[in-house]
């Protein structure tokens, strides 16, 4: 928060006073001291607000994104109904991977650790890429409300070209650090089939696109 507010001030300050060169011409000089006229001030001043508007909260989310170096490990709090998991992700640049119908970027997870959070038969069918089941749910009211929830994700790895990934949208998901977790929105939960860590430190891939959007 005080970057941000460090980043607003200076970009405020330096494009207030840019503009008003501009709009004003060379401000007058007397004593070591810049004369600037209040009629340009002001007007400069009401353009770098809004410029600032434009650009600190893009700027403030690609900077929290960095912020979380390549390798870290950070807990993860993903939410389906009443129900909620708490697991670890690795912090990992490589992971790109972006739902083609929506956008949104996926998040990788063990299919073990989102087990809670899904119905038995919903999560049968996520870990077998089981489309069908949803496409053949007719008038299935249990089945109906994970329409518009599963996404396929094809991805490409080491001896699989073509490979398939198949990813649910959570109600909710908190990624960060111990005692400030944040809400990020139009996250995929893509669902894993093997062990991602070999030790069991982590068990999710959270990717730059996902932290931009804290």
């Amino acid at each position: 928060r005080w970057g941000m507010m460090l980043l607003s001030s200076f970009l405020l300050a330096g494009s207030t006073y840019a503009l008003s060169i501009l709009l004003e011409g060379t401000p007058a000089m007397y004593g070591g001291l810049i004369y600037i006229s209040p009629q340009g001030i002001l007007k400069a001043f009401i353009l770098s607000a809004g410029l600032c508007i434009l650009l600190v909260r893009p700027i403030g989310r690609i900077l929290s994104g960095k912020a979380f170096k390549e390798g870290s490990i950070i807990p993860v709090h993903i939410t389906m109904g009443n129900k909620s998991v708490r697991l670890n992700a690795l912090v990992d640049t490589g992971n790109s991977l972006i739902d083609p119908v929506t956008g949104y970027p996926v998040m990788v997870v063990e299919a073990e650790s989102v087990k809670p959070i899904l119905p038995p038969e919903v999560y049968s069918s996520v870990v077998a890429n089981n489309i069908s089941y949803y496409a053949s749910s007719g008038e299935d009211a249990a089945r109906k409300p994970w329409l518009k929830r599963i996404h396929l994700i094809p991805y490409k790895s080491i001896g699989k070209e073509n490979g398939m990934l198949t990813g649910f949208r959570p109600d909710a998901v908190r990624v960060g650090k111990e005692g400030s977790l944040k809400e990020v929105k139009d996250v995929i939960i893509g669902v894993c089939g093997i062990k991602l860590s070999n030790n069991s430190k982590y068990s999710a891939l959270v990717g730059p696109a996902t932290l931009s959007k804290i």
